[in-house]
């Protein structure tokens, strides 16, 4: 899955588990001390949280981190990309 791609798993995923608690994007949000511009990103299956937003969205919602990440792809390392799958070979 390459940049500019959505990410059906993610965004199901996601929204299951903030209807599950009973949550909007926007209480993710302030959990997590992001935008609820961010999280409907990730919640539309738009974008890819960073691991450290992964992390934070796990610990707020009470789930392992592999709750959050759907694994469609590796990720990548750099800061540049930080959070961004990597196209498979």
């Amino acid at each position: 899955m390459g940049r500019g791609t959505t990410n059906p798993k993610m965004r199901s995923r996601l929204r299951e588990l903030l209807a599950a608690r009973g949550w909007t994007q926007a209480d993710l949000a302030r959990a997590i001390g992001t935008t609820p511009k961010m999280v409907g990103r990730w919640a539309t299956g738009e974008g890819w949280p960073a691991m450290e937003w992964a992390l934070k969205i796990a610990r707020a919602l009470d789930v392992p981190v592999e709750e959050i990440i759907v694994l469609d792809g590796r990720w990548r390392a750099s800061k540049r990309t930080a959070g961004t799958p990597l196209d498979r070979d």
